[in-house]
């Protein structure tokens, strides 16, 4: 295959893994559109302060967890900024995340659980500036939101 070949497969990796990554709310809402809310039945949230229901099942920063189970998705360019990005953790982000994957190994936790990350009264996540993609391009009042708010009652 040539360079060029090599650069185009490249590029349409990264789309249709960056596009898979924003539809992610899509797809949650298609999966369980039983449980799904109409618009009239939540309020409409002006900011995600306060909110974390997204935060709420996921254990941990989903794209770290990814990174450091798989170490080989390192190499994929979908990946390029978590990368950076988890390389420049603050030490006790890492160590939190790193003592949730310990503990997912050993089942003494379960995967479903609310963010490591997030404050004591969940209310915010305490690193914020270092969240991955996923989080990143989470999007208020997107199917997916509705979704994990419903599951969190708010």
């Amino acid at each position: 295959m040539g360079t060029v070949d090599n650069v185009s497969l490249t590029v349409s990796l990264y789309d249709r893994q960056r596009d898979e990554r924003t539809r992610l709310s899509y797809n949650l809402a298609e999966r369980h559109e039983t449980a799904m809310p109409t618009p009239h039945e939540l309020v409409v949230l002006e900011s995600c302060d306060g909110c974390t229901a997204c935060c709420l099942p996921q254990g941990a920063p989903p794209d770290y967890v990814a990174l450091r189970i798989n170490p080989h998705f390192a190499d994929d360019p979908s990946f390029e900024e978590d990368v950076q990005r988890l390389n420049q953790l603050p030490s006790e982000a890492a160590q939190l995340l790193d003592h949730y994957l310990q503990q997912v190994e050993r089942k003494e936790i379960s995967t479903d659980g609310p963010c490591v990350w997030l404050n004591d009264d969940h209310t915010a996540c305490r690193f914020y500036d270092h969240r991955p993609s996923t989080c990143r391009v989470f999007e208020r009042g997107s199917p997916g939101c509705h979704y994990y708010r419903r599951l969190a009652g708010i």
